[in-house]
């Protein structure tokens, strides 16, 4: 799993200043034992990319937590795979399972993806679903949760 770290500004200057920054990182890289680590600029402030192995979905806590309570930064997992890993997806078979789902809604006269344009007028069309996506009824989209109802991002400043 590939570990987005960024770090605001403070309180990280402060324990910089402190000269307490560089320990607080060395013991939380030695509790992790990413498998690689690079630090970076993340949209204007300090960044980590950290590439970790996540066997179990609970662990998740135990990489955000030392970062989020220490520096009050923002992480993001992303699920990343090896060029093995991909192969052996089986994308021949999801191109043959949902090749098919296409042909069937181009049978149907459904156009292909909606993204980046406006619905149909027609809703209720048999082969389109009846919830499209988009934000959830009364949420804006800074709270949007994906379609399995996970926060795509874990942020100490909720």
């Amino acid at each position: 799993m590939l570990l987005t770290v960024t770090i605001p500004h403070e309180p990280f200057n402060t324990l910089v200043r402190e000269k307490k920054a560089g320990t607080i990182i060395g013991r939380i890289l030695a509790a992790l034992q990413p498998e690689a680590v690079s630090c970076t600029e993340e949209n204007g402030t300090r960044g980590a990319v950290l590439v970790i192995d996540v066997a179990e979905p609970s662990r998740v806590p135990s990489f955000a937590e030392p970062f989020l309570l220490n520096f009050n930064a923002d992480c993001r997992f992303r699920i990343v795979m090896s060029p093995e890993d991909l192969g052996r997806a089986g994308l021949d078979a999801l191109g043959e399972h949902w090749g098919e789902k296409i042909r069937q809604r181009a049978r149907c006269g459904e156009r292909g993806s909606t993204v980046g344009r406006k619905p149909a007028a027609s809703p209720q069309h048999p082969c389109r679903p009846r919830h499209l996506g988009g934000r959830a009824a009364g949420r804006s989209r800074s709270h949007a949760t994906s379609n399995y109802g996970v926060q795509a991002t874990a942020s100490s400043r909720a």
